[in-house]
């Protein structure tokens, strides 16, 4: 689907289009929702432009995320979405910024899209391309700011989960069972921070070559380059500190579990420790020699049941005595 954003009578209007056959040069944002074929080919008759194939957008090369065609600058990068879902992802979006308009080429929802268009109609955002495209930039970074508090807000509810006190009455095998699954919220919380700072990079790069590669647009929007840095990098600030925080919890929460199981084999140890000297004393009454003058004795039971009780009840009060129990 191909979206047109144009001012009419001083509001911002969004018309979805099934091709450009009526293309009209006051076009100044032009969105490609997953297109097919055929209204890509529209796209390129109507512009000039050609446009990277879904393929051509996953390649990592420097060269063919960023690269210059007909003056106009050609920028693929990986945005997040879905990241306040269960499944969020990494998806490559392409940023036309040219001199009469900017383009959008995506074959995924991110958020801010719609986000941005809703600023848009509302009249918050400059007429100049370089304004209308800095301005989408700006939105994609707010919205990576609140993922990034999402995750904040969780690492803090992890924290205290895994660092609380055990509840009254809790059993072991609770407590182990809530660490696992603190285990996985916080493998979740990582994944996201390494999803945002992945993004980040990538506006900062994108920042970076256009004011290499267009001075006068970089000059003409110099404050929302500027903003925009900023706020790129404090984010990156807090997402790196806060990944540390996510391998200090995975590491106190993995100390945690060991320190359960490890307390669940120390005391299965003792019980079989307790148990090894009375079951000695079964054994050897057990056996069947002809010749066992305990056993015509009239108080002989009584003796063994007396040492078995002993040697259980003695090793059990060392324990204590020690504070292994």
């Amino acid at each position: 689907m191909i979206t047109v954003h144009r001012q009419v009578d001083g509001r911002w209007t969004a018309e979805p289009v099934e091709d450009l056959a009526g293309f009209r040069a006051d076009a100044a944002w032009i969105d490609l929702d997953s297109p097919g074929e055929q209204e890509r080919e529209a796209f390129t008759r109507a512009t000039g432009l050609v446009l990277p194939t879904a393929h051509e957008m996953e390649e990592i090369e420097a060269s063919s995320r960023s690269y210059e065609d007909q003056g106009q600058l050609v920028m693929t990068i990986p945005v997040m979405s879905a990241g306040d879902t269960p499944k969020p992802r990494i998806s490559p979006v392409t940023f036309v910024l040219g001199r009469e308009r900017i383009v959008t080429l995506r074959f995924t929802e991110p958020k801010p899209i719609s986000m941005y268009e809703e600023r848009l109609r509302q009249g918050l955002i400059g007429p100049t391309p370089g304004e209308l495209f800095f301005g989408l930039l700006d939105t994609f970074v707010d919205r990576l700011a609140d993922i990034l508090e999402l995750v904040i807000a969780r690492l803090a509810r992890i924290s205290d989960i895994v660092f609380a006190q055990h509840r009254s009455g809790e059993l072991r095998r609770h407590r182990i069972a809530r660490l696992r699954v603190a285990v996985r919220e916080i493998g979740q919380d990582g994944r996201l921070l390494s999803m945002i700072r992945t993004s980040l990079s990538a506006f900062e790069r994108a920042l970076t070559y256009i004011t290499a590669r267009q001075p006068a647009v970089a000059k003409s929007c110099k404050d929302q380059i500027k903003t925009l840095q900023r706020d790129i990098q404090s984010l990156q600030q807090q997402s790196a500190f806060h990944d540390d925080q996510v391998q200090l919890l995975l590491d106190a929460t993995f100390g945690l579990i060991n320190t359960e199981q490890a307390d669940v084999v120390s005391l299965l140890s003792i019980i079989a420790t307790i148990f090894l000297p009375p079951t000695l004393i079964a054994s050897i009454y057990g056996m069947n020699f002809a010749f066992m003058p305990e056993l015509s004795w009239p108080w002989g039971y009584p003796l063994a049941i007396v040492l078995i009780l002993a040697s259980a009840l003695g090793p059990l009060w060392i324990f204590r005595r020690k504070g292994w129990l």
